[in-house]
């Protein structure tokens, strides 16, 4: 008994340590931070404000003035738990940390002298649309604005202000901009940050996420025998296989060369199709006796697929160079596909027929044609049918269609036909600025045609399809932003 007494007040001694040191944990946390700016040009008479610490403290304050060295000292709180930073002049002041507890948030003494400056990069490599912002100007007020661009003195441009008391120096490239100047009637504003330094966008060519897209669309068929309309769906996954940083704009030429970029894996599923159907050696052209689809040769397999699941792997990939700099215009593109189809082929019963198509693509996209992406692709596959009790392998144009065969017994013969695919994609972004990828309009043309021989019929259709795909990541994200906005509000 007298041992379990012991514990118990070891166990509630232990509770109310770690209690008192969590009060004092956050005690120490800053609740607050306010500033006093300096009260003339040039005076150091600036001060940081920190509120919630402990009263009568000693802590190790450490701070940095952008374009000066940090600084470290012990400074003391007040009986009220208040601790000032003092004799600061004008300017931007980051990495506050109070003994080790980081406060990433900068903050900013201006005077009379000194105003706030942001920027925004070129959006592209080489690209002259970056910007930097001088703000607390007098509205509609014209300035001279001054500035050195990698050590060398600018041309003076006249701006006005707007109406957010602000001017925007505008057409500017990447390069280190320094002693940023707006004069107005004789009086000099001058920036707080000694040097703004503008980059191109890092990693842009070749840079590849994660995205899922999700379509719908609707097609017109127009075949050698019959024409249909259908609608299809599909979910588009695009998934970083080697690169995904991507690589700087002044890459040297031999880096644009890229193995295995990444994969993408598609599945589609077609409503409206027809069975397939035999016909008889009987000569007759278009659909069968019954007004079906007539199963001709293997392509049909492909046109009247229910399921499709496809997986194209950039196997190389060639960033073609803007003609105004060195970034990204075009990827060119040589990738193997592999698809996985599923059709349904009638007699006197249905059957479903697998069928694996496989070859070689080879391709070229635009990348920096906003809001449009243009596509266009060259392809040779063949299909095999490896799993059916009917056998597909044969020419029903030409054999009798009592062909049942047991199951397993087709063959898988490599391009024993061999098909030609020319395709054409139109994009339309609609939030070009999306370096993900943004959702899109899209019109997309294919031919297909096979290589006609002396046992072959020529069989032949084309596709125009219009739909509208979803970027489902910036779904996801929006949606999750919203919750937590709800929640927060909460």
């Amino acid at each position: 008994m007298k041992t379990t007494s012991v514990i118990s007040k070891i166990k509630l001694m232990a509770i109310l340590a770690l209690s008192v040191m969590a009060n004092s944990l956050q005690a120490q946390r800053v609740t607050a931070i306010t500033s006093d700016k300096p009260t003339s040009c040039g005076s150091t008479d600036g001060s940081i404000k920190l509120a919630g610490l402990l009263p009568n403290t000693t802590y190790t304050i450490q701070y940095q003035q952008v374009g000066a060295a940090a600084a470290v000292a012990p400074l003391n709180s007040d009986a009220n738990g208040n601790l000032v930073i003092p004799y600061l002049s004008a300017g931007k002041y980051v990495g506050l940390k109070v003994n080790s507890v980081s406060y990433p948030t900068p903050v900013t003494l201006t005077d009379d002298c000194h105003v706030d400056v942001s920027s925004t990069n070129p959006t592209s490599c080489n690209f002259s649309d970056g910007t930097i912002t001088v703000y607390g100007l007098i509205r509609d007020s014209s300035y001279l604005v001054n500035f050195k661009k990698d050590g060398k003195q600018q041309p003076t441009k006249t701006i006005k202000a707007n109406s957010s008391n602000s001017v925007v120096i505008s057409d500017l490239e990447s390069g280190n901009y320094s002693e940023i100047n707006a004069t107005n009637s004789g009086i000099v504003k001058q920036s707080l940050v000694p040097t703004v330094t503008l980059t191109d966008e890092i990693g842009k060519i070749g840079k590849n996420t994660f995205q899922v897209f999700g379509a719908l669309y609707s097609g017109a068929t127009v075949k050698d025998d019959n024409s249909t309309n259908l609608t299809q769906s599909y979910l588009r996954f695009n998934i970083p296989f080697g690169r995904k940083k991507g690589k700087d704009c002044d890459c040297d030429p031999g880096d644009r060369w890229v193995v295995g970029r990444n994969l993408f894996a598609q599945v589609t599923y077609s409503t409206n199709i027809d069975d397939l159907h035999y016909v008889d050696s009987t000569g007759n052209t278009g659909k069968n006796q019954m007004g079906q689809n007539r199963y001709v040769n293997r392509l049909d397999l492909f046109q009247h697929a229910n399921f499709n699941v496809n997986f194209d792997f950039p196997f190389v990939t060639y960033f073609i160079p803007e003609m105004k700099g060195n970034g990204d215009l075009m990827h060119l593109y040589i990738e193997p596909t592999f698809s996985i189809l599923r059709t349904t082929i009638s007699d006197s019963v249905s059957f479903q027929v697998t069928s694996l198509l496989y070859g070689f693509n080879v391709g070229i996209r635009t990348e920096n044609l906003n809001p449009f992406t243009l596509e266009l692709n060259a392809k040779v596959f063949g299909i095999s049918p490896v799993n059916s009790a009917i056998n597909p392998n044969l020419n029903f144009q030409y054999e009798n269609r009592n062909a049942f065969v047991p199951l397993g017994q087709t063959k898988l013969t490599t391009f024993s036909q061999t098909y030609l695919n020319l395709d054409a994609l139109i994009i339309y972004n609609t939030n070009p600025s999306n370096a993900d990828g943004s959702s899109n309009v899209f019109v997309h043309f294919s031919a297909y045609a096979n290589v006609p021989s002396a046992n072959q019929l020529l069989n032949s259709y084309f596709q125009l399809q219009l739909g509208y795909a979803l970027n489902i990541n910036n779904l996801v994200s929006t949606l999750s932003s919203k919750n937590k906005g709800t929640t927060s509000g909460s």
